[in-house]
């Protein structure tokens, strides 16, 4: 079956990315040496102050407006389109926040880090959430989707992802894919954003991200205002919505009883605590490639991500199997979904963020076992998984912290 549908509307990373080289070779003309002079000095400025995260973010898009303005009189854009003149803007942006993202990314007088680390565990402990919980009808394509959706996200924490547009097509990539899966379906029934909300949560429960918060107040503080209205701003705004339903969620907004709800945690918190939990998906530095439509398949069950879930789901459901009372009565009507609606949306909005997550190369994944490597997770055993727990620490390594202190050159 041909899935690439599920891709229509996706906006090109690549296509960004040679809009991003032109404005560079254009910068390299001698007549741009007075507009390069002016970047370089405003970032050897702003290394050396200090503010808060609502100054940073108004210095920085006070000077990419400034600057953009000044596009339209200079001699190499003057005759250009508004297309032409768009993408320059875009290029200024990239190009200043790429010089200022450890500073503006790794903000250690702010408080992301630590929201980020809470949301992280908040994750863990919600991994017994399964999509009938979330009330996301049992349809053919969703595996497959909610796959794509996540893969789209996982980009975020990649490291050249380090201004604000790309990290917000990220989330709008995510989103999108979503999007088409419910118009694929639409036949069946109108859709809106009561039916978006439950797949964005648990695209974010397969994902597991490492910097949740960090990503969604870089975008929210040094994103252009203009660039965050219509359907950018929409997707946006779900998307902090289903962070804000993760951290806030209890039984009563789930199809679970209050038993259920609790015995999930436990088992989640024994499974974490045993180290059954494995460790969460992760980005290599490498932004990976998207896979062709002939080359697109259902998810692979080998990996740490789908592993850990579906360890810790089957733990749950034998869990559940020893309680001969449910929460719920037999032949009680399926429970609404009772999550956030749009107009409950109030996460709070900006601050800074610090350190990194870990990455590993996928190349050096050729180490593991070749046995987990070549087997089905349903074929897997619990040692087979402690197994690749093992080696997967081995793989992971913690780079160190970054100076905040290195003007450009």
């Amino acid at each position: 079956m041909d899935y690439e549908f599920l891709r229509n509307g996706l906006d090109d990373h690549m296509e960004f990315q040679k809009h991003c080289t032109l404005f560079l070779e254009r910068m390299r003309h001698s007549s741009s040496f007075e507009l390069v002079q002016r970047v370089k000095t405003f970032v050897n400025q702003f290394y050396g102050t200090q503010g808060s995260a609502e100054e940073y973010s108004h210095v920085i898009r006070d000077f990419v407006e400034e600057t953009s303005l000044s596009l339209r009189d200079h001699p190499l854009w003057r005759d250009e389109g508004e297309e032409e003149i768009k993408w320059a803007v875009e290029g200024v942006e990239k190009f200043l926040m790429t010089k200022l993202y450890k500073v503006t990314f790794f903000l250690p007088s702010s408080t992301d880090e630590e929201d980020d680390e809470k949301f992280f565990t908040r994750v863990r402990t919600l991994q017994f959430i399964q999509p009938k919980h979330l009330d996301i009808p049992d349809r053919p394509l969703n595996k497959i989707a909610l796959e794509m959706a996540t893969e789209e996200l996982a980009y975020a924490d990649s490291d050249k992802m380090n201004s604000p547009r790309e990290k917000l097509t990220c989330i709008l990539n995510c989103i999108t894919v979503i999007t088409n899966l419910l118009k694929h379906y639409s036949q069946e029934k109108g859709t809106g954003a009561d039916d978006l909300l439950p797949y964005i949560i648990y695209t974010l429960l397969l994902l597991s991200p490492k910097h949740m918060y960090s990503n969604l107040r870089f975008i929210n503080r040094f994103r252009r205002e203009s660039e965050m209205k219509s359907e950018a701003g929409y997707y946006f705004t779900q998307m902090e919505s289903a962070v804000m339903f993760i951290m806030e969620v209890q039984h009563r907004n789930l199809s679970l009883s209050q038993e259920e709800f609790d015995r999930g945690m436990r088992s989640s918190e024994e499974l974490i605590q045993s180290g059954l939990d494995l460790p969460t998906f992760v980005t290599s530095s490498a932004r990976p490639k998207r896979p062709h439509s002939s080359s697109i398949s259902a998810p692979d069950t080998t990996s740490p991500m789908v592993a850990r879930r579906a360890n810790v789901i089957q733990e749950w459901n034998k869990l559940q199997r020893t309680h001969s009372k449910s929460g719920k009565e037999k032949g009680e009507p399926a429970k609404q979904w009772n999550g956030p609606k749009l107009s409950d949306h109030s996460l709070e909005r900006p601050r800074m963020s610090t350190g990194r997550g870990e990455t590993t190369d996928p190349a050096t994944l050729k180490h593991l076992d070749k046995k987990v490597l070549s087997s089905r997770f349903e074929d897997m055993t619990v040692a087979d998984l402690r197994q690749m727990f093992t080696n997967y620490q081995i793989l992971v390594k913690k780079p160190g912290q970054h100076e905040l202190t290195e003007p450009i050159s």
